[in-house]
């Protein structure tokens, strides 16, 4: 973004892009994004993320010794690729903090015995963002929104 807009900020990093994907969501919930519509966003987003893969394996248990019955087993799937890791220390208010919250108390009736986290809720975010700049490359739309939006927080 430095190299294409003269008024981009030096000292734009990954925690003001992080806030920013947060505090723009939270302000499309404010606007009135419908429930309905985000919690099987949501739902899906923590499985593909944050869950490790698991597989159901029926498993033939033997209860006596004239008598087996089949028994519903779930194993996590030892995933092979290089899969890369980070822990990110952010510092958000906690009036920020506390609209999550707030939010992910409203929408836990929608969430099917599912359970988020403020923390679950920013990766889901980040991970969502960097599946669609992949999807759709690096728009100096996007870029211009950020630096919008980066105004105004920061």
């Amino acid at each position: 973004m430095k190299d294409l807009f003269e008024e981009a900020p030096q000292n734009l990093s990954l925690y003001h892009l992080i806030a920013l994907l947060y505090f723009d969501f939270l302000e499309q919930v404010k606007k009135g994004a419908k429930y309905e519509q985000l919690c099987p966003f949501l739902i899906s987003s923590k499985k593909k993320c944050l869950e490790r893969p698991m597989i159901e394996k029926r498993v033939l248990k033997q209860l006596t010794t004239n008598l087996f019955s089949f028994e519903q087993r779930e194993e996590e799937i030892e995933v092979t690729s290089e899969e890369k890791r980070a822990e990110i220390t952010l510092r958000i208010k906690e009036s920020e903090i506390y609209r999550g919250e707030v939010f992910l108390h409203d929408i836990s009736p929608y969430l099917m015995d599912e359970e988020l986290r403020v923390e679950d809720l920013l990766v889901i975010l980040f991970m969502d963002f960097l599946q669609r700049i992949k999807e759709k490359g690096n728009s100096s739309q996007a870029m211009k929104a950020i630096l919008l939006n980066f105004e105004d927080y920061f």
